[in-house]
Parts: C-alpha cells; sequence; structure tokens
C-alpha cells in the first residue's frame, strides 16, 4: 500500500527534472566553491535542456534575461550546496562539498542578454550572452541583419565608410609620393646626363687645343721664313 502512494510522488519528482526536446540550447559549466559561482564555459548546443524543477525547497534559480529586463525562462538550481546525504549503521547525516561544479542546460532565446543566478530573489551571479543572440537592438550586425537591421549595422557600416575613406587618402597620398620621387629621380637624371654632356665637349676642347697650337706655331714658322728669304 505504502509502495503505491510513493511511485506517484517518485514519477512527480523525476518528472520535474525531465529533459525536454531537442532544440538550441545554453550550455553551461559552473564551479562553485565556498558560496561563489565562477563560470567555466558557456556555448550555445543543438540539444536537449532540462525541464522544469517544482522543488520549492531549492532557493537557487537561474533565469534568462532580455534586453527588455524580461524573465524569458527560469528555473531552479538542482543541488547548488553540493549536499550529499548518507545512511550508515549510526543512521547517517550530511556533508557538504566546499567546491563542485555544476553543468546545466536552459533553453536559447534569440533575444536573451543575461544567464543570471539568484538566491532568495537576490542576484549573486551574472553572465553575459550578448554575443550568442540574433536580436535586432543588440549592437552586433548577426549575418543577414544588413539590410533588416541598420540599428545594429549601420555602426559598422559607418566604420567600413570610413575606413574605406582613410584607405583612399591614404592611395592618394601614396601615389602623390611615388609621383614625386619619380619626377626626383628624373630630374636627377637629366641632370647628370647634361652634366655628361658638357664635360665631354670640354674634354675634346681640351683635346683639340695642342692641334690648334701645333698649327699656329708651323704658320709662324713658316712666315718667318719666308721673311728670312727675301732679306738675301
Amino acid at each position: 500500500m505504502k509502495l503505491i502512494k510513493i511511485i506517484p510522488i517518485l514519477i512527480l519528482i523525476l518528472s520535474s527534472s525531465i529533459v525536454l526536446a531537442l532544440d538550441n540550447a545554453y550550455l553551461i559549466e559552473l564551479n562553485y566553491s565556498d558560496g561563489k559561482f565562477n563560470l567555466i564555459n558557456i556555448e550555445v548546443i543543438k540539444g536537449f535542456y532540462r525541464g522544469k524543477n517544482y522543488n520549492e525547497y531549492i532557493e537557487d534559480k537561474i533565469k534568462v534575461i532580455s534586453y527588455d529586463n524580461i524573465t524569458l525562462w527560469e528555473n531552479r538550481l538542482p543541488n547548488v550546496d553540493g549536499v550529499i546525504f548518507y545512511e550508515n549503521e549510526e543512521g547517517g547525516g550530511s556533508f557538504k562539498l566546499n567546491n563542485t561544479n555544476i553543468t546545466e542546460t536552459l533553453p536559447y532565446f534569440k533575444e536573451g542578454k543575461y544567464i543570471k543566478i539568484y538566491n532568495k530573489d537576490s542576484e549573486v551571479f551574472s553572465i553575459d550572452v550578448t554575443k550568442y543572440s540574433d536580436y535586432c537592438g543588440n549592437g552586433i550586425c548577426n549575418s543577414g541583419e544588413e539590410s533588416s537591421c541598420s540599428e545594429d549595422c549601420k555602426i559598422q557600416q559607418s566604420l567600413f565608410k570610413r575606413l574605406n575613406f582613410k584607405y583612399i587618402i591614404a592611395s592618394i597620398l601614396i601615389l602623390f609620393i611615388l609621383l614625386f620621387l619619380f619626377y626626383k629621380a628624373r630630374k636627377r637624371k637629366n641632370e647628370l646626363s647634361k652634366q655628361k654632356g658638357t664635360q665631354k665637349i670640354q674634354i675634346q676642347q681640351i683635346k683639340q687645343q695642342p692641334k690648334q697650337v701645333d698649327e699656329k706655331a708651323a704658320l709662324l714658322e713658316a712666315l718667318k721664313r719666308i721673311r728670312e728669304k727675301r732679306k738675301f
């Protein structure tokens, strides 16, 4: 008779933590140590998430909060304090773990902004899940939002335009610098060519000077001989 009464209670307890249908879900790994939570890892997966836990004796709750500060989902955390119950010949007892890891799954919401943990309605831990959201207004230009969400994408678009403008200005400056260097190199080359041409003419003139001196000396010598012949 007692067994018949216990079975429905067991079914109710088990059903309070059943896993729901396969869907996108937040997979969270937490460490609970000395009354404090620390995030180990969080990711969005294609999988199952834990169903509602209706145990009112559990004071720790976990919630998914939207950008409008609306609670999208909440559930009770299972045995956060890590209390272990045991039985022995003396009747049994319990002890509390000082350090324990918790893995929790929650349904994914595209407008989710925070996952928060509360103890007696007081916030004790918060996780920012903005980067996983697909919500127009989260400040992230997600794939497919380029044309449908100017609010998120205008920042990146304006940044892209500014970067393009900077690249254009930089390209023009580089082009002017290259043209200036080319002009200077061309001018220097022409100056060197002129200098070489001038030097070549001067060398030719120098080479021709001895011939002219010899011809003049020979002419003077010939005139001198003619004069001497006339005297005789």
